[in-house]
Protein backbone atom coordinates (compact mmCIF):
# COMPACT_ATOMS: atom_id res chain seq x y z
CA UNK A 1 0.00 0.00 0.00
CA UNK A 2 1.41 3.28 -1.19
CA UNK A 3 2.15 6.14 1.87
CA UNK A 4 -0.06 8.87 1.95
CA UNK A 5 3.22 11.19 0.35
CA UNK A 6 3.29 8.53 -2.63
CA UNK A 7 -0.25 9.16 -2.89
CA UNK A 8 0.19 13.26 -2.81
CA UNK A 9 3.19 12.66 -5.47
CA UNK A 10 0.44 12.19 -8.20
CA UNK A 11 -0.35 15.65 -7.49
CA UNK A 12 1.84 17.38 -7.22
CA UNK A 13 3.81 16.04 -10.72
CA UNK A 14 0.84 17.80 -12.25
CA UNK A 15 -0.86 20.50 -10.41
CA UNK A 16 2.66 21.34 -7.87
CA UNK A 17 2.70 21.41 -4.40
CA UNK A 18 -0.33 19.99 -2.22
CA UNK A 19 -1.41 19.43 1.56
CA UNK A 20 -2.87 15.84 2.24
CA UNK A 21 -6.82 16.85 3.78
CA UNK A 22 -7.70 13.04 4.06
CA UNK A 23 -6.95 9.53 3.38
CA UNK A 24 -9.73 7.14 2.83
CA UNK A 25 -9.88 3.21 2.62
CA UNK A 26 -11.88 1.81 -0.45
CA UNK A 27 -13.90 -1.62 -0.49
CA UNK A 28 -11.77 -3.06 -2.98
CA UNK A 29 -8.64 -2.64 -0.85
CA UNK A 30 -7.52 0.56 -2.60
CA UNK A 31 -7.62 3.86 -0.78
CA UNK A 32 -8.71 7.15 -1.86
CA UNK A 33 -6.20 11.03 -0.75
CA UNK A 34 -8.33 14.07 -1.12
CA UNK A 35 -5.45 17.11 -1.06
CA UNK A 36 -5.61 20.92 -1.77
CA UNK A 37 -3.25 22.62 -3.89
CA UNK A 38 -1.59 25.61 -2.82
CA UNK A 39 -3.80 27.97 -4.98
CA UNK A 40 -6.66 26.69 -2.95
CA UNK A 41 -7.70 23.78 -5.64
CA UNK A 42 -9.05 20.60 -4.84
CA UNK A 43 -8.45 17.20 -6.12
CA UNK A 44 -8.51 13.48 -5.60
CA UNK A 45 -5.84 10.73 -5.77
CA UNK A 46 -7.66 7.74 -6.38
CA UNK A 47 -6.15 4.73 -6.23
CA UNK A 48 -7.90 1.20 -6.97
CA UNK A 49 -7.46 -2.25 -5.77
CA UNK A 50 -8.04 -4.05 -8.63
CA UNK A 51 -7.03 -3.58 -12.33
CA UNK A 52 -10.40 -4.10 -14.18
CA UNK A 53 -12.22 -1.61 -11.78
CA UNK A 54 -9.23 0.82 -12.84
CA UNK A 55 -9.69 0.19 -16.22
CA UNK A 56 -13.19 0.41 -16.06
CA UNK A 57 -13.03 3.49 -14.32
CA UNK A 58 -10.45 4.76 -16.72
CA UNK A 59 -12.40 4.30 -20.13
CA UNK A 60 -15.17 6.15 -18.73
CA UNK A 61 -13.65 9.31 -17.55
CA UNK A 62 -11.60 9.09 -21.34
CA UNK A 63 -14.74 7.92 -23.81
CA UNK A 64 -18.01 8.82 -22.38
CA UNK A 65 -18.21 11.38 -18.94
CA UNK A 66 -16.14 14.40 -20.93
CA UNK A 67 -19.65 14.97 -22.50
CA UNK A 68 -21.42 15.68 -19.03
CA UNK A 69 -19.33 18.90 -17.81
CA UNK A 70 -19.20 19.88 -14.34
CA UNK A 71 -21.69 16.69 -13.16
CA UNK A 72 -18.69 14.81 -12.65
CA UNK A 73 -15.28 14.85 -11.47
CA UNK A 74 -12.53 15.76 -14.51
CA UNK A 75 -9.75 13.77 -15.61
CA UNK A 76 -6.72 15.37 -14.87
CA UNK A 77 -4.02 12.32 -15.03
CA UNK A 78 -3.83 8.65 -15.00
CA UNK A 79 -0.93 6.13 -13.66
CA UNK A 80 -1.96 2.91 -14.45
CA UNK A 81 1.54 1.05 -13.10
CA UNK A 82 0.17 2.28 -9.74
CA UNK A 83 -3.96 2.40 -10.94
CA UNK A 84 -4.51 5.64 -9.83
CA UNK A 85 -6.83 8.93 -11.14
CA UNK A 86 -6.26 12.19 -10.28
CA UNK A 87 -9.42 13.76 -10.65
CA UNK A 88 -11.37 17.41 -9.62
CA UNK A 89 -12.46 17.68 -7.00
CA UNK A 90 -16.53 17.83 -6.53
CA UNK A 91 -18.63 20.15 -4.12
CA UNK A 92 -21.81 18.84 -2.69
CA UNK A 93 -23.91 17.46 -0.19
CA UNK A 94 -24.05 13.71 -0.20
CA UNK A 95 -27.63 12.70 -0.98
CA UNK A 96 -27.91 10.50 1.81
CA UNK A 97 -27.91 13.04 4.49
CA UNK A 98 -30.35 15.13 3.02
CA UNK A 99 -33.83 14.62 5.30
CA UNK A 100 -35.70 11.69 4.36
CA UNK A 101 -39.25 12.46 2.53
CA UNK A 102 -38.14 16.23 2.30
CA UNK A 103 -38.53 18.38 -0.91
CA UNK A 104 -34.87 18.41 -1.17
CA UNK A 105 -34.41 14.41 -1.23
CA UNK A 106 -37.65 14.31 -3.84
CA UNK A 107 -35.73 17.02 -6.05
CA UNK A 108 -32.19 15.03 -6.01
CA UNK A 109 -33.92 12.47 -7.26
CA UNK A 110 -35.34 14.48 -10.09
CA UNK A 111 -32.21 16.03 -10.97
CA UNK A 112 -30.27 12.41 -10.82
CA UNK A 113 -32.91 11.18 -13.22
CA UNK A 114 -31.81 13.86 -15.90
CA UNK A 115 -28.29 13.06 -14.76
CA UNK A 116 -28.99 9.68 -15.78
CA UNK A 117 -31.14 10.89 -18.98
CA UNK A 118 -27.51 12.28 -20.11
CA UNK A 119 -25.53 9.56 -19.30
CA UNK A 120 -27.57 7.07 -21.58
CA UNK A 121 -27.85 8.97 -24.63
CA UNK A 122 -23.47 9.82 -24.12
CA UNK A 123 -23.61 6.69 -27.00
CA UNK A 124 -26.55 5.33 -29.16
CA UNK A 125 -28.13 2.93 -27.12
CA UNK A 126 -29.29 -0.84 -28.64
CA UNK A 127 -31.17 -3.06 -28.47
CA UNK A 128 -29.46 -6.96 -27.79
CA UNK A 129 -31.42 -10.37 -27.97
CA UNK A 130 -28.86 -11.80 -26.29
CA UNK A 131 -28.17 -9.85 -22.82
CA UNK A 132 -30.30 -11.38 -21.10
CA UNK A 133 -28.97 -14.81 -21.30
CA UNK A 134 -25.35 -12.87 -20.17
CA UNK A 135 -27.07 -11.68 -17.78
CA UNK A 136 -28.61 -15.14 -16.49
CA UNK A 137 -24.46 -16.24 -16.18
CA UNK A 138 -23.58 -13.39 -14.25
CA UNK A 139 -26.08 -14.38 -11.46
CA UNK A 140 -25.81 -18.17 -11.72
CA UNK A 141 -22.15 -17.70 -11.21
CA UNK A 142 -22.04 -16.69 -8.26
CA UNK A 143 -24.36 -19.17 -6.50
CA UNK A 144 -22.03 -21.62 -5.83
CA UNK A 145 -19.98 -19.77 -3.61
CA UNK A 146 -22.46 -18.32 -1.86
CA UNK A 147 -24.09 -21.79 -0.79
CA UNK A 148 -20.70 -22.75 -0.04
CA UNK A 149 -20.64 -20.24 2.25
CA UNK A 150 -23.74 -20.94 3.88
CA UNK A 151 -24.80 -17.71 2.33
CA UNK A 152 -27.69 -19.16 0.66
CA UNK A 153 -30.02 -22.35 1.12
CA UNK A 154 -30.36 -25.34 -1.12
CA UNK A 155 -33.79 -24.15 -1.10
CA UNK A 156 -32.96 -20.38 -1.70
CA UNK A 157 -30.01 -20.96 -4.56
CA UNK A 158 -32.99 -23.62 -6.54
CA UNK A 159 -35.42 -19.83 -6.60
CA UNK A 160 -32.27 -18.21 -7.67
CA UNK A 161 -31.67 -20.23 -10.41
CA UNK A 162 -35.27 -20.11 -11.44
CA UNK A 163 -34.77 -16.42 -11.60
CA UNK A 164 -31.43 -17.00 -13.70
CA UNK A 165 -33.64 -18.99 -16.16
CA UNK A 166 -36.35 -16.37 -16.06
CA UNK A 167 -33.69 -13.80 -16.93
CA UNK A 168 -32.12 -15.81 -19.62
CA UNK A 169 -35.09 -15.69 -21.62
CA UNK A 170 -35.64 -11.87 -21.71
CA UNK A 171 -36.05 -10.48 -24.86
CA UNK A 172 -35.68 -6.97 -26.62
CA UNK A 173 -32.85 -5.65 -23.56
CA UNK A 174 -31.69 -1.92 -24.44
CA UNK A 175 -27.99 -1.56 -23.90
CA UNK A 176 -26.22 1.65 -23.40
CA UNK A 177 -23.42 2.88 -21.11
CA UNK A 178 -24.34 2.62 -17.78
CA UNK A 179 -23.29 3.89 -14.05
CA UNK A 180 -24.42 0.33 -12.13
CA UNK A 181 -23.75 1.55 -8.99
CA UNK A 182 -26.53 4.80 -9.71
CA UNK A 183 -28.03 5.41 -5.94
CA UNK A 184 -27.76 8.11 -3.56
CA UNK A 185 -24.36 7.27 -1.96
CA UNK A 186 -23.13 7.96 -5.27
CA UNK A 187 -24.77 11.75 -5.73
CA UNK A 188 -23.90 15.13 -4.45
CA UNK A 189 -25.88 17.79 -4.24
CA UNK A 190 -24.71 21.07 -5.15
CA UNK A 191 -26.15 25.15 -5.48
CA UNK A 192 -29.78 25.38 -6.04
CA UNK A 193 -30.48 21.47 -6.28
CA UNK A 194 -28.13 20.17 -9.12
CA UNK A 195 -26.57 16.83 -9.22
CA UNK A 196 -23.23 15.88 -9.41
CA UNK A 197 -22.56 12.15 -9.73
CA UNK A 198 -19.09 10.15 -8.61
CA UNK A 199 -17.46 6.58 -8.60
CA UNK A 200 -17.65 5.04 -12.01
CA UNK A 201 -15.59 1.98 -11.37
CA UNK A 202 -18.62 0.20 -12.30
CA UNK A 203 -19.50 1.97 -15.45
CA UNK A 204 -19.38 -0.30 -18.72
CA UNK A 205 -21.94 -1.25 -21.42
CA UNK A 206 -24.66 -2.92 -20.35
CA UNK A 207 -28.92 -2.96 -19.51
CA UNK A 208 -30.24 0.62 -19.24
CA UNK A 209 -32.89 -1.09 -16.99
CA UNK A 210 -29.97 -2.37 -14.58
CA UNK A 211 -28.88 1.23 -14.04
CA UNK A 212 -32.38 1.50 -12.31
CA UNK A 213 -31.73 -1.38 -10.17
CA UNK A 214 -30.69 0.25 -6.49
CA UNK A 215 -33.25 3.02 -6.60
CA UNK A 216 -36.15 0.39 -7.17
CA UNK A 217 -34.97 -2.37 -4.65
CA UNK A 218 -33.34 -0.24 -2.32
CA UNK A 219 -34.64 3.98 -2.56
CA UNK A 220 -37.97 3.77 -3.92
CA UNK A 221 -39.24 1.07 -1.67
CA UNK A 222 -42.68 2.01 -0.26
CA UNK A 223 -41.69 5.16 -1.59
CA UNK A 224 -42.82 6.48 -4.63
CA UNK A 225 -42.83 9.60 -4.30
CA UNK A 226 -39.16 9.32 -5.28
CA UNK A 227 -39.66 7.45 -8.31
CA UNK A 228 -41.90 9.59 -9.59
CA UNK A 229 -39.64 12.20 -8.84
CA UNK A 230 -36.73 10.35 -10.65
CA UNK A 231 -39.14 9.48 -14.07
CA UNK A 232 -40.17 13.26 -14.31
CA UNK A 233 -35.91 14.19 -14.45
CA UNK A 234 -35.21 11.27 -17.01
CA UNK A 235 -38.14 12.31 -18.98
CA UNK A 236 -38.33 8.41 -20.52
CA UNK A 237 -41.30 6.07 -19.06
CA UNK A 238 -40.43 2.31 -18.55
CA UNK A 239 -42.16 -0.14 -20.96
CA UNK A 240 -43.91 -3.17 -19.87
CA UNK A 241 -41.00 -4.85 -21.05
CA UNK A 242 -38.49 -2.50 -18.61
CA UNK A 243 -40.60 -3.32 -15.77
CA UNK A 244 -41.01 -6.91 -16.07
CA UNK A 245 -37.09 -6.68 -16.62
CA UNK A 246 -36.12 -4.69 -13.46
CA UNK A 247 -38.95 -6.85 -11.59
CA UNK A 248 -36.25 -9.66 -12.38
CA UNK A 249 -33.45 -8.37 -11.71
CA UNK A 250 -34.23 -8.41 -7.90
CA UNK A 251 -32.58 -11.62 -8.25
CA UNK A 252 -29.61 -10.29 -9.38
CA UNK A 253 -29.71 -7.41 -7.09
CA UNK A 254 -29.34 -10.22 -4.49
CA UNK A 255 -26.74 -12.09 -5.24
CA UNK A 256 -24.80 -9.12 -6.19
CA UNK A 257 -25.43 -7.54 -2.30
CA UNK A 258 -24.49 -10.88 -1.17
CA UNK A 259 -21.28 -11.11 -2.76
CA UNK A 260 -20.09 -8.21 -2.09
CA UNK A 261 -21.07 -7.76 1.77
CA UNK A 262 -19.11 -11.42 1.47
CA UNK A 263 -15.85 -9.59 -0.33
CA UNK A 264 -15.99 -6.55 1.74
CA UNK A 265 -17.36 -7.88 5.13
CA UNK A 266 -20.02 -5.25 5.03
CA UNK A 267 -22.90 -5.99 7.76
CA UNK A 268 -25.27 -3.29 5.87
CA UNK A 269 -24.77 -5.23 2.29
CA UNK A 270 -25.67 -8.45 3.65
CA UNK A 271 -28.99 -7.60 4.81
CA UNK A 272 -29.45 -6.45 1.87
CA UNK A 273 -28.97 -9.27 -0.02
CA UNK A 274 -30.72 -11.10 2.84
CA UNK A 275 -33.82 -9.83 2.81
CA UNK A 276 -33.75 -9.75 -1.20
CA UNK A 277 -33.10 -13.29 -1.12
CA UNK A 278 -35.96 -13.75 1.25
CA UNK A 279 -38.27 -11.94 -1.30
CA UNK A 280 -37.05 -13.80 -3.88
CA UNK A 281 -37.47 -17.24 -2.39
CA UNK A 282 -41.32 -16.28 -1.74
CA UNK A 283 -41.89 -14.65 -5.17
CA UNK A 284 -39.97 -17.49 -7.67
Amino acid sequence: MDTVDELADSCRAHVGPVDVDAVRPRLDGGRVAFVRARDGRRFVVKQHGTDEGFARELRAYRDWLPQLGEAVPQLVAAEPDRRRLLLTHVDGENATDVPADSLREELAHERAGAFLARLHRVVPSEVSRTFGAELAARLAARLPRLQTAAAITARERAALERYAERIGRLDAVEVGVCHLDFSPRNWLIRPYGAVAVVDFEHTKRDALTRDLCRLAHRSWRGRPHLRMAFFRGYRRRLTPNQEHQLALYAGLEAVTALSLGMDVGDPGMLQIGRRLVAEVTGNA
